[in-house]
């Protein structure tokens, strides 16, 4: 884990699993400090409401809100400090305070169903900062016991297996999913081209190994994709392999600039969440 730890809050119900979530990951991981960050968007205060208030403060309301609920939790005030921020834009006012650290970080982000969802403010982050990002379900409790890992196998899986070594793991797994273009099915046989697709990819990743070291622990499970995106697949194996944790590239290995996000993780996230948290790696 890195050694920043940023939780955003929303002032939602998801706000108790992240602060649980958090207290978890400083224990198993024995981390000294909790960044807990929220920021009060100016806009959201339109004139009606500024009338309404009057003269009452609004920001002194929420931090009371906010620390009334990480104390529940975090019953030693040293060991986490609530920020709240003022801007029209989440995301950035984030990775501005972060940048400030110049520390490698971890922000952990509620993941949310799609009509109330933080997908967007993911994208965004992802986009802007080069921490990591942790994605939490709702009453979603900590667990390091299996973890899955999605890769095609690019340069970008030797930063993974890096991260996965340090969060530890009991069991993992590695997911490659491979496709073979509909173009080519008449003119072949579609049978023999998968075997031939899937022990491709098992020499990629006896390739890869030798190469990266990895533990000969690992398992490498192939999958077929045929009409299923990547990440139905993604969500699908994670639930059969029970994984606590799916850790994954911000992108794969198209040749975009890495300002942008990965077409496999960005419809990972906009995904209905499941039983698992997400790690994208930056």
């Amino acid at each position: 884990m890195n050694k920043i730890l940023v939780v955003a809050l929303d002032l939602t119900d998801h706000d108790h699993t992240l602060i649980r979530y958090a207290k978890q990951l400083q224990s198993h991981y024995n981390i000294g400090h909790i960044h807990f960050i929220h920021n009060i968007k100016v806009s959201e205060l339109d004139e009606l409401l500024t009338e309404m208030l009057e003269d009452i403060q609004i920001a002194p309301i929420i931090q009371r809100n906010l620390e009334h609920k990480v104390q529940q939790i975090f019953h030693d005030e040293t060991t986490y400090t609530l920020t709240l921020l003022e801007g029209d834009n989440t995301e950035f006012g984030i990775n501005e305070w972060v940048k400030t650290h110049k520390e490698t970080a971890t922000i952990l982000l509620g993941w949310k169903t799609a009509e109330n969802g933080t997908g967007a403010m993911a994208q965004k982050l992802i986009r802007l900062s080069q921490a990591d990002i942790l994605l939490v379900p709702k009453e979603h409790t900590f667990a390091i016991e299996r973890l899955l890992i999605p890769s095609d196998f690019s340069a970008t899986f030797s930063k993974v297996k890096i991260k996965v070594e340090k969060l530890g793991a009991q069991q993992v797994q590695v997911l490659k999913v491979y496709n073979i273009p509909s173009v080519f099915f008449p003119f072949i046989d579609d049978e023999a081209t998968q075997l031939k697709a899937e022990k491709l990819a098992k020499t990629q990743y006896a390739e890869f190994s030798k190469k990266l070291n990895i533990p000969p622990t690992w398992q490498l499970k192939t999958q077929y994709r045929k009409e299923k995106s990547v990440a139905d697949i993604i969500a699908r194996e994670s639930r059969l392999f029970q994984a606590n944790l799916v850790v994954l590239a911000a992108k794969g290995s198209n040749s975009i600039p890495s300002i942008f996000l990965g077409s496999t993780t960005n419809e990972l996230i906009n995904k209905e969440p499941f039983h698992a948290a997400i790690y994208v790696v930056k």
